[in-house]
């Protein structure tokens, strides 16, 4: 039974705060706002949709490309020889081939073509892969293979062979 002028008071089960119902309100008021997932508002209305990556399809499909043609049939680590375990890795780095040819105004498939283009990447064992990475010691570039070389002065000129020149001592 309700007393006039009495305004109804409850309790957030969450928060323990007490909120006011007030005159003419049928449901209660919260003191905080909505958190996102909570109850209130769709996920979808809170965060704003993600856009898909540009060439996601082509990056995934030229780096599997690139895995298989530098370490598959023969191919052995460049450094100890070795059959077992093969990582292929980039003589010169990604990120390197990502600066030079950002300016280029290439479509999603010939940029993700040319970053993993298997024509600079060299078999290295996880053993051998490992260090390198930890500049333990590095791929030195005597045993980067000539061909490598020639394609990267080709294609991303001096600039691609100092590169390589700076990553493998």
């Amino acid at each position: 039974m309700k007393r006039a002028g009495f305004a109804r008071k409850a309790t957030h089960k969450r928060l323990g705060r007490k909120t006011e119902l007030a005159p003419g309100d049928t449901a209660l008021k919260r003191s905080t706002a909505l958190r996102q997932g909570e109850r209130g508002l769709a996920r979808s209305e809170l965060k704003p949709r993600t856009k898909r990556i540009p060439g996601k399809q082509e990056r995934d499909e030229a780096s599997e490309r690139f895995w298989h043609a530098v370490t598959g049939g023969k191919a052995r680590c460049v450094m100890c020889g070795s059959r077992r375990r093969l990582h292929a890795h980039h003589a010169l780095q990604k990120q390197t081939i990502k600066r030079i040819i950002r300016s280029w105004e290439l479509s999603p498939h010939d940029y993700w073509r040319l970053v993993y283009a298997p024509e600079v990447g060299v078999a290295a064992c996880e053993d051998c892969h490992a260090s390198h990475t930890a500049k333990l010691p590095p791929i030195p570039a005597s045993k980067i293979p000539a061909s490598v070389f020639a394609f990267v002065e080709r294609t991303f000129g001096r600039e691609g062979v100092a590169a390589i020149g700076r990553e493998h001592r």
